[in-house]
């Protein structure tokens, strides 16, 4: 029998060596460098340290966005959130109303959009996203639809929210797609001003699923006590009645919602240093006349008072000079704070002072107690409302 014998080839291994000369570290004393170049050497390391830190921030960013994968018109964000591109979806946020728009495109194949709806009512046609040509869109009441007001304390804003249902397609009894479900908020600004001269538009801001919106405040004055008919460029006779009204949103209630006029004063225009105080809602014991059983020094008086069917303060004081005035004829600026607060907020600057009840007050030892508080802090929605009137030719002997 033969034996097999393998073929084995033996060859040296010579291993690769790279040699170099070593070269030692070499102490570089700064002593020798001139102060311009140490200055420029501690720049350089500042500027390289930052941006790496920069670059590897950008890294964990790209890294947890690449981690993520989307559908088709969405994108992810740093956070590896998935948001629609730009433009896809809007909110508009009105005085009453919200309205959203979004593209078709951005719905996955097992949506029912048919099916979709805002808030806990599935067969609400009003509820429900309309197809037009630029796409689906929905306009409801701010009261509508399941939204839900809360107070941001932060950011001392109104927040109204809503959220949209897009269940997936059925496949006869199943499906294989996940229900999707889309939250949209408005928020409300703090502070604003109005004339009855110059309309304030409601400010929109269109953005993905939130954006900012402002509450609508009119001031207006009245040719009598009935509030009926608004007074145009009439003049105002001085110790007769001057009839004024503060309208929030067109005069249309929102629930949960309470506003009142702070502070109303008359200002001098033609010294507009000289103001003269006719109301103080969050007043202090030592201003007597303003709701603590004392005369009004123009007997202000509120005549009507918002309720379930209308958003609307009526009310009046007594005409008055400024003795500085010595013209025929003065002209004056009626300015109010308005605050807007959510009914829920005790001791707001809606419930302090002249507007204070047992009902509305906090409970020992919750909400905020310190009645010192700046009231502008307390209130959740601030505006100022300015209305001017001049007086009559026969200013100030009328009477």
């Amino acid at each position: 029998m033969a034996k097999f014998q393998p073929l084995v080839q033996v060859v040296d291994y010579v291993p690769q060596i790279q040699v170099v000369d070593y070269v030692p570290p070499v102490r570089v004393t700064y002593t020798d460098l001139n102060a311009d170049l140490m200055a420029m050497l501690q720049t350089v390391t500042h500027t390289v340290t930052h941006d790496q830190d920069a670059d590897q921030d950008a890294d964990i960013g790209a890294d947890a966005a690449a981690d993520v994968q989307c559908q088709d018109f969405w994108y992810a964000t740093p956070e590896g959130d998935c948001v629609p591109e730009q433009g896809m979806v809007q909110t508009e946020c009105h005085g009453n109303t919200m309205s959203i728009k979004f593209d078709p495109r951005v719905l996955g194949d097992g949506q029912d959009i048919d099916a979709a709806y805002v808030g806990e009512d599935k067969i609400d046609q009003n509820c429900m996203p309309v197809n037009t040509p630029d796409g689906y869109e929905l306009t409801f009441g701010l009261d509508n639809c399941g939204t839900t007001l809360s107070y941001d304390e932060e950011s001392e804003t109104l927040k109204y929210t809503a959220e949209m249902v897009i269940p997936p397609k059925m496949q006869g009894f199943i499906y294989f797609d996940q229900q999707m479900s889309w939250t949209f908020t408005c928020s409300y600004s703090t502070k604003y001003d109005v004339t009855d001269e110059v309309t304030i538009a409601t400010s929109v801001s269109k953005q993905n699923f939130e954006a900012q919106g402002s509450f609508d405040v009119d001031l207006s004055f009245y040719q009598t006590e009935n509030f009926e008919n608004v007074a145009e460029d009439e003049p105002f006779m001085i110790g007769k009645p001057v009839h004024f009204g503060i309208t929030l949103n067109g005069g249309v209630p929102l629930k949960n919602l309470v506003f009142v006029p702070g502070n109303c004063e008359v200002i001098n225009l033609e010294n507009t240093e000289e103001f003269f105080q006719v109301w103080n809602s969050g007043y202090e014991l030592e201003e007597a006349g303003m709701c603590d059983g004392n005369l009004n020094p123009v007997n202000f008086e509120v005549l009507q008072s918002p309720n379930d069917q209308s958003a609307f303060y009526g009310m009046q004081y007594r005409g008055f000079a400024f003795g500085s005035v010595s013209g025929s004829s003065g002209e004056q600026q009626l300015k109010c704070l308005v605050n807007v607060c959510h009914v829920d907020v005790c001791n707001s600057a809606c419930t302090l002072g002249c507007f204070a009840t047992p009902e509305n007050q906090c409970d020992e030892g919750s909400g905020e107690s310190d009645q010192d508080q700046d009231s502008e802090q307390d209130a959740a929605q601030v505006s100022n409302v300015v209305s001017s009137f001049v007086y009559p030719e026969c200013y100030p002997n009328c009477y």
